[in-house]
């Protein structure tokens, strides 16, 4: 398999000792990266592919509006990920299989095995890859339509193709793996149970597609209803429904699985809860085929900046 792996962001490592464990991990693959002037020379010691998003030839508008959102919010991974699959999109389809990867988290040497088609793979927002084409087909365009669609709708519902979670596999099971669909803003109605803390997780997913198909065609007349689409059987579809379905309908109840800060009216941007909503908008999701896990104070690392 011919594995393109992507770097979006910024470059961190611990130590050097960090460093070349990291490289050891990804030098038998093609490497590309977007990220800050200031991590040239750790560029230059990964891949001759790279790219920096503060140049002054970027789209003006929506440099703009990342900045203003600051470094909170996590929308500046995806920001240099459709920056490096823009810019390197004829290279790209020349790969099997793309991998977005971090340098700050422990994980083995990639061996993604059978990768079917039409699917991402996904470990949180931490590490996340499918067959090229489709990755790009996802991901390529995923920030322009944060900045137009996602944004400042943390809280409420966006429609959400359920198809496609039906033909899913996902856990939700520590902080690192899984996706999160328990941060989705749901109806009430197909919702499984309700967490205090959003550290509690659970592995209720078959049970949310059980929900789902016992309530399809009320899911399908609330995803028409809120896009506006003029349906010609919409009347008939709702004279189907159950009592309970038409009751929901009339006042819907949308809430998450966990009390957090989903809805909250000071949070514009989630990440994960709007990398799970677009991956499931856009195709089937499935776990990773092997394990990472996090690296203490990383946001502190500043190896390899001096260089």
């Amino acid at each position: 398999m011919k594995l393109a792996i992507i770097l979006p962001g910024e470059l961190r490592f611990e130590s050097k000792e960090h460093f070349d464990d990291f490289y050891e991990k990804i030098k038998d693959f093609d490497v590309y990266i977007s990220t800050y002037k200031r991590y040239e020379s750790l560029c230059r010691m990964i891949t001759p592919h790279y790219t920096f998003v503060d140049d002054k030839n970027r789209e003006d508008e929506i440099l703009g509006f990342a900045k203003s959102m600051g470094r909170r919010t996590g929308m500046w991974q995806y920001f240099h990920l459709s920056n490096v699959l823009r810019q390197y999109k004829n290279e790209l389809l020349q790969y099997d299989c793309i991998l977005k990867l971090r340098t700050d988290i422990i994980f083995s040497k990639p061996n993604l095995g059978k990768v079917d088609d039409y699917t991402i793979y996904l470990s949180t927002d931490f590490v996340f890859y499918g067959k090229s084409a489709h990755f790009i087909n996802v991901f390529e365009n995923l920030f322009f339509d944060i900045k137009n669609y996602y944004f400042d709708k943390v809280g409420s519902y966006l429609p959400i193709n359920y198809d496609n979670i039906l033909n899913s596999d996902i856990t939700c099971t520590t902080q690192v793996m899984g996706l999160r669909y328990n941060w989705l803003i749901l109806p009430k109605i197909i919702n499984i149970k309700y967490h205090l803390f959003i550290t509690q997780f659970d592995e209720n997913f078959d049970q949310l597609k059980e929900n789902i198909r016992k309530h399809y065609d009320f899911l399908t007349v609330l995803n028409c209803i809120v896009n506006n689409k003029n349906v010609s059987n919409l009347e008939k579809q709702i004279k189907n429904l159950s009592a309970e379905e038409k009751e929901e309908l009339q006042n819907c109840v949308f809430t998450t699985y966990i009390y957090s800060f989903c809805l909250e009216e000071t949070w514009k941007f989630s990440s994960e809860q709007t990398l799970c909503l677009h991956v499931f908008n856009n195709s089937f999701a499935k776990n990773l085929n092997f394990n990472i896990n996090e690296m203490h104070n990383r946001s502190t690392f500043k190896w390899g900046l001096e260089l």
